[in-house]
């Protein structure tokens, strides 16, 4: 195995309706996927290596902890641009002899996260006294604060000598429900939880019940252990 001397990380991907069958999937592989032969090709150049984001959306939905070896079978075409792209970087690797890493992530949160996400209005509605209209919030999620993630990309560097190509699922292999972490913030906030109008809209049409994940390759081979749950939740919750 060569030596790793220098690398490139990857988080470009075109996105625009990634959760609906209306995505671009020619645009899709233009920018998510076909790019990689270029990049492939110039870290062979220069002993390098190419660490790449992938998504849990590349499963198939599952009750069951998603495993890195399990058979993918994404639900939408942005997901499945994801999937193609984790693959063809398998090949490349391969082809070129470049180590390269996929870091397949679940649902990060944290500072700078879109306002228009769910934990992120949550949050500005418990604070403001906002209306909070939510389903019944049942479904099970496996949440993962961003400085995990963070620590999980920088322990992947001194891996990269170990084996030619790895995926590993950035996960914290917990997943509370929706209205346990909802309940949690109103919790640290000091607000009335019977402000959460639980129940007040539907669930959207093919959400999944459950995303879960496995992170015990992560545990083995990089010795990462993310912080549980509601200690995450706190650390935000002071950050914003």
């Amino acid at each position: 195995m060569k030596v790793v001397i220098t690398g490139v990380t990857s988080f470009v991907g075109y996105t625009k309706s990634y959760a609906s069958h209306d995505y671009d999937l020619r645009k899709g592989f233009a920018l998510n996927v076909e790019p990689l032969g270029a990049i492939f090709s110039a870290m062979a150049g220069v002993q390098g290596a190419v660490i790449l984001t992938g998504t849990v959306a590349e499963y198939a939905d599952s009750d069951q902890p998603h495993l890195e070896t399990e058979t993918c079978a994404p639900a939408m075409p942005y997901w499945l641009s994801k999937l193609m792209e984790t693959l063809y970087a398998r090949q490349l690797s391969s082809h070129y002899d470049v180590p390269a890493r996929v870091a397949r992530l679940f649902l990060p949160f944290g500072p700078l996260d879109a306002p228009e996400k769910l934990l992120a209005t949550v949050i500005t509605s418990l604070r403001e006294a906002l209306p909070l209209e939510l389903t019944t919030c049942l479904q099970q999620r496996d949440f993962l604060h961003v400085d995990e993630v963070v620590d999980l990309y920088l322990k992947l560097l001194p891996d990269l000598p170990r084996s030619l190509f790895e995926i590993y699922n950035v996960c914290a292999g917990e997943s509370p429900t929706l209205r346990e972490v909802i309940l949690e913030f109103a919790v640290i906030l000091g607000v009335d939880a019977a402000r959460c109008e639980f129940g007040a809209i539907p669930m959207r049409t093919g959400e999944p019940s459950v995303i879960r994940g496995s992170n015990e390759k992560a545990r083995k081979f990089l010795q990462w252990t993310p912080a549980p749950w509601r200690e995450t939740v706190r650390r935000w919750l002071a950050q914003v």
